[in-house]
């Protein structure tokens, strides 16, 4: 039986800066296993912006970890060797 495995990703902001963003700053798999998983997808804010403004988002550095991280369940969930 192939065990569905989920992930939940996080941005790391700080608190301010995830109030004034409207969306979820989360992306979710349903599944019957949740992994945790920080990556640090914006860069640091520009100088005299403060915390109130996400700095642009760090599209190879962030986002592809993001990205090889999804992938990576994906593979895992269709191969029934790794999960019974």
């Amino acid at each position: 039986m192939l065990v569905t495995t989920g992930i939940i990703i996080i941005n790391i902001i700080v608190l301010p800066c995830r109030l004034l963003n409207a969306g979820d700053p989360s992306a979710k798999v349903r599944g019957d296993l949740i992994i945790g998983a920080l990556f640090s997808v914006h860069r640091p804010p520009s100088a005299g912006q403060g915390a109130l403004v996400c700095g642009r988002v760090r599209e190879h550095y962030g986002i592809q970890r993001v990205e090889a991280a999804l992938i990576t369940l994906d593979r895992i969930n269709s191969d029934n060797s790794i999960l019974p």
